[in-house]
């Protein structure tokens, strides 16, 4: 009925159900040991060809396909735990390669507070200091409403503070180096590995930079933000991942002991000597220790802001000093208005107002008249000479006389 080769699918079917129920196999079972047992073949294979390899290769050599292997058995691990649904747990880091360490530079440490080498002026006396205030007030220009445009001459920079030399003491280089080394520590307890970098202390913060290992995704990094404050008990912690054009990511430290930044030490810099912005403007130092100069002419607006007690008057006041150093009131005027009222009023003596600090609310109104007035006549101006702006303006040679 079922044919021949029915009749034999029946016995076999039959044959093979009487030896599980006598031996009590089953054909799972079956399979699984023999899945295994190819696995473990394919490991022996892979164990003697990793033997063949290491006995070939050189030390540094080993040290690379043990590191692979390494690798590739916490991955097997990783992709069981995450299969089950456990927890990936994060281990230690593994060191850097050595073909990498070879090919990095050797770390610099740079001081950028340190004074150049010249000797320390004394603090000067009581009757030096007054001395210094009457020939202040004899400059023309500075405390008299009435000025001479021949005779004008700008104030010196001898008016205001010299360095801060008590807060420039060099720092221990193997302060920050152990403190470079805590972070790198820190980074390989979470199975980060990186390399030290250079390390430059500026006056508010000290940028520590680290080389990653290849495969090390910065972003993790980032993440690890709170813990590095953690372990170096930074009262402040910035990470740039990583520094713009470099292959180095910074983290920034605040220091436990600022360095304060005059205004008379960045207009003696070359940086604010030389530089071309037309209307400049002192605004500090970075971490390097370069003078940080904006042009407020590129500004169409500016504005100051931060909690009581941040230092907005201090800015601002900073900022019409850099101007009152540079320009002459034939070359620059200003119009102030306080609403606060005794915020300006040390500037009403000065000869660039076109009118005095204006305080009273109903008076701002008619300040800004005058402005857009003074804008207006420029406008008219430019059109009549074919120019867009007062950079062309400017820039156009003087007209000579009928005497010329």
């Amino acid at each position: 009925m079922l044919g021949r080769v029915g009749s034999l699918i029946v016995l076999t079917g039959l044959y093979v159900t009487s030896i599980i129920l006598m031996t009590g196999l089953r054909p799972i079972h079956i399979v699984r040991q023999t899945v295994a047992a190819f696995r473990a073949s394919v490991q022996r294979i892979r164990e003697w060809k990793l033997k063949r390899r290491m006995q070939r290769a050189d030390i540094k050599g080993q040290l690379e396909i043990s590191q692979r292997e390494l690798v590739k058995q916490q991955r097997s691990i990783e992709r069981q735990l995450k299969r089950k649904g456990a927890p990936v747990p994060e281990g230690p880091a593994t060191s850097m390669p050595i073909d990498e360490l070879a090919n990095r530079p050797k770390p610099n440490i740079v001081d950028t507070t340190a004074l150049p080498s010249e000797p320390t002026r004394k603090k000067p006396s009581l009757a030096e200091l007054r001395r210094g205030e009457k020939k202040s007030e004899g400059l023309p220009g500075m405390s008299s409403p009435t000025w001479d445009a021949e005779n004008y001459t700008r104030p010196g920079l001898d008016l205001l503070d010299e360095h801060d030399v008590e807060g420039r003491v060099a720092v221990d280089p193997t302060e920050l180096e152990r403190i470079q080394q805590t972070l790198i520590d820190t980074l390989g307890q979470f199975g980060i590995a990186v390399a030290a970098g250079d390390i430059t202390r500026g006056p508010t913060i000290t940028r520590y930079e680290v080389y990653p290992a290849k495969g090390v995704r910065v972003d993790k990094i980032v993440s690890l933000e709170r813990d590095l404050a953690r372990a170096t008990r930074a009262e402040r912690i910035n990470i740039l991942a990583p520094i713009p054009g470099k292959d180095t990511v910074g983290i920034e430290l605040a220091n436990s002991r600022k360095v304060k930044v005059t205004l008379r030490e960045l207009m003696q810099s070359a940086d604010w000597t030389e530089t071309k912005a037309k209307l400049p403007i002192a605004l500090g130092k970075d971490v390097y220790g370069k003078t940080i100069i904006a042009d407020l002419a590129q500004m169409p607006h500016l504005l100051v802001a931060g909690t009581t007690g941040s230092g907005k008057s201090v800015c601002i006041n900073a900022l019409v000093a850099s101007m009152l150093f540079r320009f002459t009131p034939e070359e620059l005027r200003f119009i102030m208005i306080d609403p606060k009222v005794v915020e300006m009023q040390v500037y009403n003596d000065l000869p660039h107002l076109i009118i005095p600090v204006v305080t009273d609310p109903k008076k701002v109104l008619l300040a800004l008249r005058h402005v857009i007035v003074e804008m207006e006549n420029r406008y008219k101006i430019f059109a009549k000479t074919g120019v867009r702006n007062i950079t062309g303006f400017n820039a156009q040679p003087a007209k000579k006389t009928q005497k010329e």
